[in-house]
């Protein structure tokens, strides 16, 4: 091949390469690729949803606990511990109600630690909806999803305050009974 030659190749070579680059379908999206976001997204608000449902079944079941607990409460302020006989049933329904009240207050103290963790949850599956923004009818409804679902950890957060503060409360009856009874 003669040297002008060469050069008209390597110009085509460089100008097949340009258009290469020019039309390429990186950073394109591609129908695979949205449909890939999307699950990831939609994936995410399933995972938000079962979190949520563990949230609310755990409170509900720890709200009985505590309904339970204030009927102990009363039972322990009613008795009278001069009796011997009664005063070894105070011991044990007061023991009871001890190992109880620090088995809410710690499932209380889980709930706010996992209430932390749903929240940065939220944060991710905003940022995947976000990802797929071209897609103007999905991430609209996604959108709602997410913010049904932080509407009810809103709610969620609240119940969890007020039996925190409840659980407080029963920490302080039980150390309200030991000065009582036990010094």
């Amino acid at each position: 091949m003669d040297e002008s030659t060469e050069k008209v190749q390597e110009g085509l070579c460089a100008t097949d390469a340009d258009f290469r680059k020019l039309y390429s379908v990186e950073g394109i999206s591609t129908k695979e690729d949205d449909m890939q976001e999307m699950e990831i997204a939609l994936q995410a608000l399933t995972e938000i949803d079962f979190r949520l449902a563990y949230f609310s079944e755990k409170l509900m079941n720890l709200h009985v606990l505590y309904i339970y607990l204030l009927a102990r409460e009363n039972d322990l302020e009613a008795i009278d511990t001069k009796d011997d006989c009664i005063l070894a049933n105070f011991f044990e329904r007061a023991m009871t109600f001890d190992l109880l009240s620090g088995i809410l207050d710690s499932e209380v103290r889980e709930l706010d630690n996992f209430m932390d963790t749903l929240q940065e949850e939220i944060v991710d599956a905003r940022r995947k909806i976000f990802s797929c923004r071209h897609l103007t009818e999905v991430s609209h409804m996604m959108e709602e999803k997410l913010l049904g679902c932080e509407e009810s950890m809103k709610q969620f957060q609240q119940q969890l305050l007020e039996l925190k503060m409840q659980s407080t409360q029963l920490q302080k009856t039980i150390a309200a009974l030991k000065d009582d009874n036990f010094n």
